[in-house]
């Protein structure tokens, strides 16, 4: 597995780990990372839309990408 997608998985991971969650609830209604999904995201997707040049670049931020689910389902931020 490469470094990129290892870094997002721990990351998913520890922030995952890192929520707190209510009393009565199963999840936590948001991580730490939330408030960052949408710009990680959409770097991630620039760096897919580039295959064309590098699909290497391309199969890195699409495993990185899948990594990101787990930590921000619930973001609401």
């Amino acid at each position: 597995m490469h470094f990129l997608s290892q870094a997002f998985s721990s990351l998913a991971e520890a922030a995952y780990e890192a929520a707190e969650v209510a009393d009565d609830a199963s999840e936590p209604e948001t991580y730490c990372l939330s408030a960052y999904f949408e710009p990680i995201v959409t770097k991630l997707l620039d760096t897919t839309d580039r295959c064309v040049q590098n699909m290497q670049s391309c199969i890195r931020g699409r495993k990185s990408l899948l990594s990101l689910p787990a930590v921000c389902v619930n973001s609401s931020a």
